[in-house]
């Protein structure tokens, strides 16, 4: 989400461009042919959409005319995108997050997030110089983007398989959510562990999460697939516990 708009990508192979503020769709994209690409994910960065595939392609697009810029080969099945400025970060089944030129569409770094094997990163987000990625075995992992050097590891979910998904508040804040129900909120500088919410118990999973307008939001899938959504007032409210009312926070310029 960005400048009041909100992407979402659909396994029909559209993503679509909402307006937050009033809900408006405004734009529709073909990005991808449908039903060939399962998960899909998306990152929006203004006048540009980064679209990940099972197909191990990340497409970058022109908002404002439609048109594919270029395609990167990320060789494994795409399970997440970032954009950070003139970069772009795909995390993959491989276990693998590549780090990209998005001017020239070159490979800038690999990092090997997770050992070789059914282990893959679900997540990765941009804080200025660092980069968080979240994997299967319930870790969040600390990078400097910079050196590629890996500065700490978190042990966000449970013991065995936790698929962990991670999001940034403006470098106060770094959000892990996991299959284990919790969702914990660190100090994004030193790593430390501030607070952890119930999100959900093990009859639900967690799709996504993300900071927007009025704080963290998240998204639980029930029984059935059916949609849950919480959200937790953002850190300069005072770390409250899940908000129950639209009362406005004030935030910390950017």
């Amino acid at each position: 989400m960005t400048g009041g708009q909100l992407a979402s990508a659909s396994q029909d192979g559209t993503v679509k461009l909402w307006d937050v503020k009033t809900g408006n769709l405004k734009q529709t994209l073909q990005v991808h042919q449908p039903n060939i690409i399962g998960h899909v994910s998306v990152a929006f960065d203004g006048g540009q959409l980064a679209f990940g595939s099972s197909d191990g392609a990340v497409k970058l697009w022109d908002v404002k005319t439609g048109n594919l810029k270029q395609t990167l080969q990320a060789q494994s099945r795409v399970l997440s995108v970032a954009f950070d400025g003139g970069q772009l970060a795909s995390a993959s089944q491989d276990g693998t997050v590549k780090l990209w030129d998005v001017k020239t569409g070159n490979l800038k770094q690999t990092l090997q997030a997770q050992s070789s094997g059914y282990n893959p990163v679900n997540s990765v987000a941009f804080d200025g110089g660092q980069l968080a990625s979240g994997s299967d075995d319930g870790t969040v992992k600390l990078w400097d983007v910079k050196t590629g050097n890996l500065k700490q590891t978190l042990q966000a979910g449970g013991s065995g398989f936790s698929p962990t998904y991670v999001a940034f508040d403006r470098g106060e804040l770094l959000a892990s959510g996991s299959d284990d129900g919790t969702v914990k909120l660190w100090d994004a500088k030193t790593g430390n562990l501030k607070q952890t919410l119930q999100a959900g118990g093990s009859e639900v999973n967690l799709a996504y999460m993300l900071f927007g307008v009025g704080g963290l939001m998240w998204r639980l899938t029930g029984r059935g697939n059916s949609p849950l959504h919480h959200r937790t007032a953002p850190s300069s409210c005072g770390m409250s516990k899940p908000a129950t009312s639209n009362r406005p926070c004030k935030r910390q310029a950017a």
